[in-house]
């Protein structure tokens, strides 16, 4: 017996139930069914039962759970009421299929713009997770910038420390080796060039001889 059946979800939202419904006449029984159902079995006992048992199972169930986590708990709770039911009525439940779920109109387009806005959110959380990779490349980018930028400043005043430090050493070295008799040949040497000897007055340091200049006699 196939059957479609209205039924409300516990938070109010109307849905459509397409069932079939196999069931047969327990042969130990057939007596006892027709002396209390006669030919009514099928029209007064199997389908209230199987309305009942719908309604009153979709409406222990969100219209979420439904559709998605509970379909398979509410199938089998709607099978194994009927179960019972028809074993207390000298019938036999062979199977109960659910088929199909219809929604009304108005929560097919909640669910609709529902799904459009989840998938927009998703997008938007996909464009700002790009952004915070390009603003994260840019840091990169830009620290090694700066790093390379401070590299570089030190090696430059490394460099600038060396190179003043052998200043300071060639000049301690040339300091180291001025002597007054090497300050007075420098200064011989600068002389006209047609001078060859100079006399001082007594007891005043004596002037070296100019190279190639004969010597004077004591």
């Amino acid at each position: 017996m196939a059957t479609i059946r209205s039924a409300r979800t516990k938070d109010g939202q109307e849905i459509l139930i397409d069932a079939s419904v196999i069931y047969s006449i327990d042969p130990a029984k057939i007596i006892e069914l027709h002396i209390n159902w006669q030919s009514r079995f099928q029209d007064e006992l199997v389908r209230p039962a199987a309305r009942n048992t719908i309604r009153d199972a979709a409406s222990q169930y969100s219209v979420e759970e439904i559709v998605s986590t509970k379909r398979a708990e509410m199938e089998e709770l709607i099978n194994s009421t009927l179960t019972e039911a028809f074993a207390e009525n000298d019938l036999v439940l062979v199977s109960f299929l659910l088929r199909d779920i219809h929604f009304s109109e108005e929560y097919a387009a909640a669910v609709e713009q529902k799904q459009i806005a989840e998938q927009q959110a998703q997008q938007a959380k996909l464009v700002v997770e790009q952004k915070k990779q390009e603003a994260e490349q840019a840091r990169q980018v830009a620290q090694g910038q700066a790093d390379a930028a401070v590299i570089a400043a030190q090696g430059a005043a490394e460099a600038r420390l060396i190179q003043a430090g052998a200043e300071a050493e060639a000049n301690r070295l040339i300091a180291e080796s001025i002597t007054p008799e090497l300050v007075q040949y420098q200064y011989v040497l600068k002389l006209a060039p047609g001078v060859t000897t100079i006399f001082i007055p007594t007891g005043n340091q004596f002037i070296l001889p100019l190279p190639g200049a004969p010597e004077i006699p004591q």
